[in-house]
């Protein structure tokens, strides 16, 4: 097909001729520690709000004790006995489905901005842009003879979010303002208005505490008084087990009410929105440490965003991706996206739009805290925007590829000090790592399982026990910290502790088979289940998914020694230990196997392809280095796509 009117698309702006009709199609805002989904409503307009610490804390890591099985479950497993194997197993091990696997990453609250339009005006040249390169959102329409703009972003060098309402009339900008949250059994919350400050305060029935502070300044006009107060108390729970078993929380969904405290503005020139936003573990008085941060902000729209521009400009700017011309172009984005799924061709300035999003996101929902802030939580599953008290995988941290997808190409687009929240996340739970791997496995190091929340190694189940390869892909980015960033000290004092324990988590084990090689027992390929069997598990000879990365592991390992000239005498014991892991298999085919024997499948089309992680984002397969290999990966993914 032919793209004349969208060959030259901006691949620095996101637009759209309509508002977004559900939360998923909103423009996400960020400065790495605050969130705003803005949905850019005529009549009313939310901003879905989130925190990077804003995490549940009713669950906590419990002992399974499952180590002392170990013995006798290696052995059914060496004898592929799966089906007896997986009966022991689950026995003691949750089904997948039925744990409670970590705490959810949750909303804190909605700010809603209801204009007070008059309902006989048609709204025409309606546009929603999120602006990549300046990291605004800006929502513009006319209505009868007035334009009206709305322009959000989020600071990080103030702190806070920010919105300015405007028209191009002198007093035509009137509406009311609105700071909630969800209808949550849950969450206590309490809430006041003045004139111009709302300020809300929630609390979870595990005692996590949050607020967010609103103010509003206006030129011209005046504020009057909206709802003042309101309260939402705890739904007493019935006594439940909380083994990790039995305990749901409980409610999927939230139900939308007007609810919370609201203020009102008429007869404006321009009202300037700020909200601030923190948790308890900031700030022992998250209202005290939001009105801090207000009060240090000065109320002017033009030097905020001036300063917010010129800060994200410094990372957003570090590459550009150039595959065609750059005029912008009338086609909404959606209806750009639409073309290709209807006719298969895809413009090469969309692929720039799609290189400078992921950019865009990892500035909004990755960043670094300031080194003066508080401890700032890595990329989730979501980023940082969520608006489910329980979210599609409670946002957590998934480890068999989720996260790493989010951190893998950091360090080539000029991001790598980014990876640091990762690395600190990693050391904060090391001692939680140290005791799983004794609690599962009954073996010293340490074991990060496939889902993780903010402050827990998660729950392991009958999926999530068998890749351990997901604890050595975790080793993977933290050496990619390393190789894209270069900080010594960050190497010598976190990365290589962390490696090493997850080294000697691996070097405890392995066990010796039938052939003298070194092999992980239990081993698995993330989703991925072997046909023609009693019980539907992931339970394999050794995957070519664990062998790659325990491989890499090693090889990084050993590389960490050279550079910080440590630990010379456990060089050859990792070397020893690379020479007796089997290499990954091509068959008769050519084709590169998911495990060290051919299987058939469950699912032939499943979305995972981890027996290619050798290829991306590993390096040890490449075209050069490694021909039949790499042909051997093209081959693995046709046979998927069959």
């Amino acid at each position: 097909m032919a793209w004349q009117d969208s060959a030259g698309f901006s691949s620095d702006r996101v637009w759209s001729n309509e508002a977004a009709c559900e939360w998923a199609e909103g423009y996400p805002i960020g400065n790495g520690r605050l969130g705003v989904m803005v949905l850019g409503g005529v009549r009313c307009d939310r901003h879905a709000l989130n925190h990077d610490r804003l995490w549940r804390r009713y669950w906590r890591y419990g002992d399974r004790n499952t180590g002392a099985d170990m013995a006798a479950y290696r052995r059914l497993c060496l004898e592929k006995r799966w089906d007896e194997a997986y009966r022991l197993m689950k026995d003691r091990i949750a089904i997948s489905g039925e744990a409670i696997y970590v705490n959810p990453f949750v909303p804190l609250g909605d700010l809603y901005i209801r204009p007070h339009h008059r309902t006989e005006d048609r709204v025409e040249d309606y546009r929603r842009v999120l602006d990549l390169d300046r990291a605004v959102v800006e929502v513009s329409y006319r209505l009868g003879a007035v334009r009206h703009v709305r322009e959000s972003f989020v600071s990080w060098p103030a702190g806070v979010a920010v919105t300015r309402l405007r028209a191009d009339r002198a007093a035509r900008t009137a509406g009311t303002v609105w700071l909630t949250r969800m209808v949550d059994g849950e969450c206590e919350v309490v809430a006041d208005a003045g004139l111009d400050e709302l300020v809300l305060l929630g609390r979870f029935e595990e005692g996590l505490s949050f607020a967010a502070v609103v103010r509003l300044v206006h030129r011209g006009g005046r504020l009057t008084g909206g709802v003042r107060h309101y309260e939402q108390a705890f739904v007493p729970r019935k006594e439940e087990e909380l083994n990790g078993f039995k305990f749901g929380f409980r409610q999927e969904k939230w139900e939308e009410g007007v609810t919370g405290v609201s203020t009102c503005v008429d007869a404006a020139d321009e009202v300037l929105i700020l909200t601030a936003m923190a948790t308890e573990q900031e700030d022992a008085d998250p209202i005290g440490r939001c009105r801090g941060i207000l009060d240090r902000t000065p109320a002017d729209f033009d030097l905020l965003l001036d300063q917010h521009v010129q800060d994200h400009r410094k990372l957003y700017r570090r590459v550009s991706l150039s595959l065609g011309s750059n005029r912008p172009a009338e086609t909404p984005t959606p209806r750009l996206v639409d073309r290709v799924r209807q006719h298969g061709e895809m413009p090469p300035v969309l692929f720039e739009q799609l290189f400078n999003t992921y950019r865009y996101l990892a500035i909004a929902c990755g960043r670094p805290a300031a080194r003066h802030e508080p401890y700032k939580a890595p990329i989730n599953l979501q980023g940082l925007w969520n608006e489910d008290p329980r979210p599609a995988w409670d946002c957590d941290y998934h480890l068999d590829l989720n996260i790493e997808m989010c951190y893998w190409p950091l360090g080539m687009v000029g991001l790598a000090e980014f990876f640091e929240p990762m690395v600190d996340w990693a050391w904060a739970l090391l001692p939680q790592a140290q005791r799983a791997a004794r609690d599962i496995y009954g073996v010293d190091g340490a074991f990060y399982s496939g889902t993780c929340d903010a402050e827990n190694v998660g729950n392991v189940d009958d999926l999530g026990m068998l890749a351990t390869g997901v604890n050595a892909w975790l080793g993977q980015m933290l050496w990619m910290a390393w190789r894209y960033h270069h900080d010594e000290v960050q190497l010598r004092h976190r990365i290589y502790p962390i490696l090493r324990e997850i080294g000697r988590f691996y070097e405890r084990f392995l066990v010796e088979d039938d052939q003298g090689r070194l092999v992980p027992v239990p081993s698995g390929s993330p989703e991925i289940c072997p046909a023609d069997r009693e019980y539907v598990t992931m339970l394999s000879v050794p995957s070519t998914f664990d062998l790659e990365l325990i491989r890499e592991l090693f090889e990084n390992l050993i590389a960490s020694t050279e550079v910080l000239d440590v630990d010379r005498h456990k060089r050859e014991a990792w070397s020893k230990i690379l020479d007796r892991l089997p290499m990954p298999v091509i068959n008769e085919e050519g084709r590169l196997l998911e495990w060290l024997e051919d299987y058939e499948v469950t699912d032939p089309g499943h979305r995972h392809r981890s027996h290619c992680v050798g290829f991306c984002p590993g390096d040890r397969i490449t075209a050069e280095d490694t021909p039949e290999y790499s042909a051997g990966v093209r081959k693995a993914i046709e046979k998927r796509h069959a």
